[in-house]
């Protein structure tokens, strides 16, 4: 079981609502799909991001409910996602590792490797400077 951050899962309630349809979405395919695992809204809300049990992130067009792209960066299952700002945002995984990744690239800015734990909480400095973590041990 994984629990999302309020302000990412219910920013308002057509967002909200639209989030449900992706779950509802992912129940009629569930023979192809993994579990979504993570949340982040981009800060306009016009981008949901979804992490995936298998490592896989997802974008999706909050309005037109259609998948953008899928990112493979992680090994395992996405823990946490935040948005620095409407093109950046930044991945943790249960493979310990950190992307970054920025929408006007192909593939990942930045890769940390050095954690020892499952990297299960991010959140990005209001002015984008830092970026705070949280690691679990299981």
């Amino acid at each position: 079981f994984f629990f999302f951050q309020a302000e990412d899962g219910i920013r308002d309630f057509c967002l909200s609502r639209g989030l449900g349809d992706v779950y509802k979405r992912q129940a009629q395919i569930s023979q192809i799909s993994s579990e979504y695992t993570a949340v982040g809204w981009e800060p306009s809300a016009q981008i949901l991001a979804l992490g995936t049990s298998n490592g896989v992130i997802e974008l999706w067009d909050s309005e037109k409910q259609k998948l953008m792209i899928a990112y493979r960066g992680h090994r395992d299952r996405i823990a946490s996602l935040s948005w620095c700002n409407s093109s950046t945002f930044s991945s943790g995984s249960r493979d310990r590792q950190i992307s970054t990744f920025d929408l006007r690239r192909p593939k990942n800015l930045f890769k940390w490797t050095e954690h020892k734990l499952e990297v299960c909480g991010l959140k990005w400095s209001p002015n984008e400077q830092m970026l705070a973590l949280s690691l679990i041990h299981i």
